[in-house]
């Protein structure tokens, strides 16, 4: 059964744009070097819809096969590198991720 995960980001107030940028494109590069990776959906608010925000920066859904995956997807070693960017640019303190099943 495929399970999302949903993650919202709030940035640093220093954050560094190219890091931000990096962080996205290395992401949705995760479907096809994590085999239990489905699919891969980052991006910013739109600007017509940026008030619904609430001050999150991310937001991020991550489809994968199932329960067990979502271990697997955060211990894979092509998932180092996009946690090192995140941790560089993110507040840690302020990022919520929700794992739950269809």
């Amino acid at each position: 059964m495929p399970v999302f995960q949903v993650a919202f980001f709030k940035f640093k107030p220093d954050a560094d744009p190219a890091i931000i940028k990096e962080w996205i494109e290395i992401s949705k590069t995760m479907p096809d070097k994590v085999p239990c990776v489905r699919s891969l959906h980052a991006g910013r608010p739109i600007a017509s819809h940026e008030h619904l925000a609430k001050g999150w920066d991310l937001a991020a859904m991550v489809e994968l096969d199932s329960a067990e995956s979502a271990t697997e997807f955060h211990e894979h070693p092509e998932h180092v590198r996009p946690r090192e960017l995140c941790h560089q640019v993110c507040d840690r303190e302020q990022t919520v991720s929700i794992v739950f099943e269809v």
